[in-house]
Order: C-alpha cells, then structure tokens, then sequence
C-alpha cells in the first residue's frame, strides 16, 4: 500500500517538473541549515534520464552517506568533513544513536509483552460462561464497552491466570466482583501490543508511569535514532544480517549482483525512496526534539 501511494506521488510531483530526490537535496542541504543552524549535511542527486538501476546505485550511497554524517553529528555535536571521508565501514543501524537520552520504551520481561497479548487478543473472551462477550474483538474492547464485568464470567483457570497477571501489572482492578480497566497502565500495553515500543517524548502524560515501569523492570529504555521495529525493517531490505530471506538490496546494488530487468530495478527504487523517506522524517525527528523542547508535542492516547 504504502508503495502505491508512493507510486502516485511520484506521478504528481513529475507533472509539475519536480524530482524526489530535489527534495532529500533540500532537506539536507537547505532546510537543516536555516531550520536548525546544522551544517556539513550533503546529499547527491542522480542525473537526469538515469535509468532506474543507477537510481538505485546512487541513493544507497548516499543513504549511507547521510547515515554516516547524521553518526559523526551524534557523537561530535558537528560533522568533521576529513573524519567523514576518512570513514570507511558499513552502517550498522541498532548503533545509530540518538540525540535524546530516553527516546524509545520497550517491555524488558516476557510477562509485560503476555499482558499485552492478554488484554488486546481475543483469547480471554472465547469461554465467557454466558457468551455475553463473544461479540468483542478482544478484552479491553468489552472492558471500555461494558465499563465493568463480572468476574463469574471469567472463572477458567488460564483466564485468571491472565487476569492475576494484568492485575500485577496495573492495567486492569479487581473490586466488588467486578474487573475494570485502568487507562494509563493499557494504554502501555496498547502501544506495545501494536507496535512494540513506546516513543517517550511524545507520551507527556505517560511519562510518570513509564518511569516507574521502568524502575519496576517492567519496561526499558532505547536511546537509537530508529526503533527496533525499524531496525529489523531496514536490515530485512538492506540486507542479511539478522534475515535469511531479507530483500539484500544495499549489497546487491554495492556489489553489482542486480538483474537486468529495468522494471525490477523500478521497485527497489521504491524501496531506497521509502527507507530514504523514513531517513529525513527520523533525523528531523531528531533536531525537532533537540531544538523546540519549549513546544512538546503529545501523540499517546
């Protein structure tokens, strides 16, 4: 989907003359400057009418190029053009780090991520004695329908085991026969249940409870430019150090191991446009959060 979309921009933006990879130039080399006072930043367009198979060449090189600047910035506060050239190795992504000290929250036990799995699956509610909570996609759906339920209800034996477990963890009470919800501690395990980590900064109101969550060893920190989902996504397209079956393409493009096909060339370059997208948007990110901390932005719900 998201390469259909992609695909359609594409069309907009060549109707009114204006190629993609103009707009990375800009970013790095125009925005940042005048947005942020951050130099040394440095992006290479391809030629115009270069074939799709040298697009593609080029914007792994200059993904890695930018990683690498955006590296020397994160350790230094500045880039250093001669440590720049001088640097030679891959890019590992999980050691980009990031410029906030707690950026990312992640659930640390087995317990945490079983609790999530609990109150956003639909496995508790398969033998209510009554059936009158069959019809819910999952327990914190009847919980927010209903605003209670019964605990008669719920007397299996791997369902209170369950339940003991959301009880510890905070997310749901147990007073006069009935089971509430209590929203900061699910919406925790909501986010987690979706998308495995928590992004701390943008969780104003969260934030006391993840402190504690993390004092507790329920949750951890992550200080890395991209999350750990993201991490794994990069690696499965770019290449196969943690996936077997991953796409390769940034080796495949480095050591000249490609088919001819033009058209296959076509949708990797969407690929390197995506990951290139998520790029600007995570390092904007970034100095968006070092810079204007006087105007946080609240995204939890």
């Amino acid at each position: 989907f998201c390469s259909l979309q992609l695909r359609g921009y594409l069309v907009e933006l060549q109707r009114i003359n204006v190629d993609i990879e103009s707009i990375f130039k800009w970013f790095f080399e125009e925005y940042l400057p005048s947005e942020f006072a951050v130099t040394g930043f440095s992006y290479n367009t391809p030629s115009a009418g270069t074939s799709y198979l040298e697009k593609c060449k080029n914007i792994a090189s200059e993904m890695e190029r930018v990683l690498k600047q955006y590296r020397l910035y994160s350790k230094y506060g500045y880039i250093d053009a001669e440590l720049f050239e001088m640097s030679s190795e891959h890019i590992i992504f999980s050691q980009l780090t990031s410029l906030q000290e707690n950026k990312y929250v992640y659930a640390k036990s087995e317990q945490v991520l079983r609790c999530a799995n609990d109150l956003f699956s639909n496995q508790m509610l398969c033998f209510s004695d009554d059936g009158s909570l069959n019809g819910y996609e999952n327990f914190s759906e009847a919980l927010l329908a209903l605003g209670k339920i019964d605990k008669t209800l719920l007397d299996r034996n791997f369902q209170q085991e369950a339940l003991q477990r959301l009880i510890s963890f905070g997310a749901i009470t147990d007073a006069n026969g009935f089971y509430t919800i209590k929203n900061p501690q699910a919406v925790v395990l909501k986010h987690l249940f979706d998308k495995e980590v928590l992004c701390y900064n943008y969780c104003k109101s969260l934030q006391n409870v993840l402190d504690d969550l993390i004092a507790s060893g329920d949750l951890c920190e992550g200080k890395t430019l991209f999350s750990i989902p993201e991490q794994q996504y990069l690696d499965f397209i770019l290449n196969k150090s943690a996936y077997s079956d991953g796409l390769d393409l940034r080796n495949k493009y480095s050591h000249g191991t490609t088919s001819t096909n033009e058209a296959k060339h076509f949708e990797n370059y969407l690929e390197f446009l995506k990951i290139m997208i998520l790029i600007i948007i995570k390092i904007n990110e970034e100095f968006c959060l070092k810079f204007h901390e006087e105007n946080p932005i609240e995204l939890c719900e």
